[in-house]
Order: structure tokens, then sequence, then C-alpha cells
């Protein structure tokens, strides 16, 4: 199919790595050589709408000082059913970017395939970090871009995340890669604190807090469910990682309460909330193309109880 776009379209050019080289390598490869004044990752198998493009460059074009656009994004299974997704907030705005990373650096909550960026910003940052963060590159790259740019945010759901067992997302759900995520959000948090411009200084402060937020949300989690599993080789790794990154939390009660917390909650999961939530979300379901649904904004939000 792509092959036959280029063939039709002058504007499709079509490149193939010999071997895959990850998504932060074909990311910035891609966009060297492309030559636009905005740019779209159009990542996997992730669906946009046909609007979706008009309404971000709508927003760059009308705000110049917008290093990226973003808009609310639905969640969509392998068979096309579509569902979910964080809501934040039923109006468009434009932040100034350091209130943006004040949000943004406490965890990632702008999924990759839904925004649109411009070039300019893009090469302000040195684009995609492609030797050192293999699995967090876009919030990586987000953060860096709310330090020097103001951000824009479109609330109309335009975006598809697909979530299903065999692509990233799906498979850091079930795999020890989520080893490899929190300890590059600690190393992630650490380069962009290390390059906060001096005028933004104050933005140092919430260094504390984003490193507690990791050993919390992530680094816990994933050691007690490692110690119930018998992997005690990455439960050790994933305590050395919080004794250098957020050595505070292991000296007091913090480390402990968040692992015994993490144990019930994941009992709570299995047994009491992962079923009503699998059965809540099989009657909000539809189906991705249903123009009633993704035409309207309220009809939308009343299917997924937004």
């Amino acid at each position: 199919m792509l092959q036959q776009l280029e063939t039709e379209d002058s504007r499709v050019r079509l490149y193939v790595n010999g071997q895959n080289r990850g998504m932060a390598w074909t990311t910035q490869s891609a966009i060297q050589r492309s030559s636009g004044e905005y740019v779209y990752r159009a990542e996997s198998d992730d669906v946009c709408h046909p609007r979706f493009l008009e309404s971000m460059v709508r927003v760059l074009d009308d705000h110049p000082q917008v290093g990226f656009v973003y808009c609310r994004a639905l969640n969509m299974d392998a068979n096309g059913n579509v569902w979910g997704g964080r809501n934040q907030g039923r109006h468009d705005f434009v932040s100034p970017g350091t209130d943006f990373f004040r949000s943004l650096i406490l965890g990632n909550f702008v999924p990759g395939p839904n925004i649109v960026f411009s070039r300019i910003a893009h090469d302000r940052v040195g684009g995609f970090d492609v030797g050192r963060f293999r699995v967090a590159c876009d919030w990586h790259f987000s953060l860096r871009m709310c330090l020097h740019s103001d951000v824009g945010y479109v609330a109309e759901p335009l975006g598809y995340h697909r979530v299903h067992s065999d692509n990233l997302s799906g498979a850091l759900g079930r795999t020890y890669d989520l080893d490899l995520l929190f300890h590059e959000s600690y190393e992630l948090l650490e380069d962009v604190f290390g390059s906060v411009p001096q005028e933004h200084s104050e933005l140092q402060k919430l260094r504390p807090q984003a490193m507690r937020r990791i050993t919390i949300h992530h680094a816990a989690p994933l050691f007690t469910k490692a110690l119930i599993d018998g992997r005690g080789g990455v439960a050790n790794r994933i305590l050395a990682g919080v004794k250098r990154y957020d050595p505070e939390s292991t000296r007091g009660l913090a480390w402990p309460t968040a692992c015994v917390k993490s144990i019930i909650f994941n009992l709570a999961y299995s047994n009491l909330y992962r079923p009503l939530a699998q059965a809540l979300s099989r009657r909000r379901r539809h189906s991705f193309g249903e123009e009633s649904t993704l035409l309207d904004e309220r009809s939308v939000d009343s299917r997924i109880g937004a």
C-alpha cells in the first residue's frame, strides 16, 4: 500500500530500515528527510480522525509561539472498538510552556501519536534523543519543548491510540520492559532538569516531587510484582535504581509504604476493579467510524461516561 502511495503521489516518499532501529531513531530519521513546516508522527497502528490535521494546524498557525499541540485521545483495541481515554478538559487552550511543564514533569499524559509540532520547536531542542531513551523518548521530547515554547490543546477527541497485545503499549503492560521504562524515567528527569534554562530555575523545585512520583507509581509496583513472581534479579535492579535516584524514600517510610499499597492495590485491582472496569468498558465501547459518535463530541462523552 505504501509503495502504491509513493507511486501515485509525488509528496510521499518511502524509506525502509534495513533492520529494526527503534521508534526514536526511525522517527528522527524521517523528520530529517522531511521538509514540512509542521510534523505529525503517524506511529504503528494508531488512527486519527480526518479532521485531526486541520484542527492541529489551525492552532499552530494562529499561535506561532506554540511549539506543539495535542488533542484528547481515545483508546482503540485490535478490532476497532473505541473507548475511554483521558479527558483533560472540555475546552481548547494555549498554555505557557513552563506552566504546562509543571504538570507534564509529574507523568506523561500527552500521547505521542496525538501531537503535531513545529519544525522550529523540534530544531530548537535538537529533536528526539535517539541514543538514551528507547521507551520514553516522546515524553523527553515534549518536556524539552515545554521549556522553550507554549503548548496547545484541542478538546475534541480526534486521536485513537491503539492498545493490544502485539504493539508496544500492550507489550509494556505484560513484560518486564517496564523495568526499563522506570529506569529511563529516572534518567530522563535527571537530563531534563539538567537542561532547564537559568531564567526558569524555579522549576528545579519540582525535582524531588517528580522523582518520588516515579518511585511510588512505577518502581514500587514493579518491585512488589517482581518479588511475587520470584524475579529476584529484577527486584534488586529496581531497588538499586530507587536508592540511586530517590535515596530519601528508602531511608524513611515512603518506600515500604508504597510497596504495601502496591500489594493491596494489585489484589483489589485483580479481584474487584478490573472485572468491573471490563464490564463497563464492554457497555461503553463503540466501533471506529460511527459518524454519530466521531463527529459529535457530546455523543462521545455520553457514551464513554466522560
